[in-house]
């Protein structure tokens, strides 16, 4: 569902998708809160990350 906006093929004009994986956790999961959604966000960047599929270093995003 949220793969996607870690790819580090994905972007918008060198910037991450990551929030767009806030949005779409939000709708599909309306119950959860914000410091929730936030949560499953970081440990999602961290998954891929791990995997190689992080844009954290083509980003230059903390963490690379």
């Amino acid at each position: 569902m949220i793969e996607p906006f870690f790819d580090n093929r994905q972007g918008w004009g060198g910037a991450s998708l990551e929030h767009m994986a806030f949005h779409v956790l939000r709708e599909n999961y309306p119950e959860l809160e914000a410091e929730e959604v936030h949560a499953l966000i970081v440990a999602a960047r961290r998954v891929f990350a791990e995997r190689g599929h992080s844009g954290e270093q083509a980003l230059g995003l903390p963490g690379a």
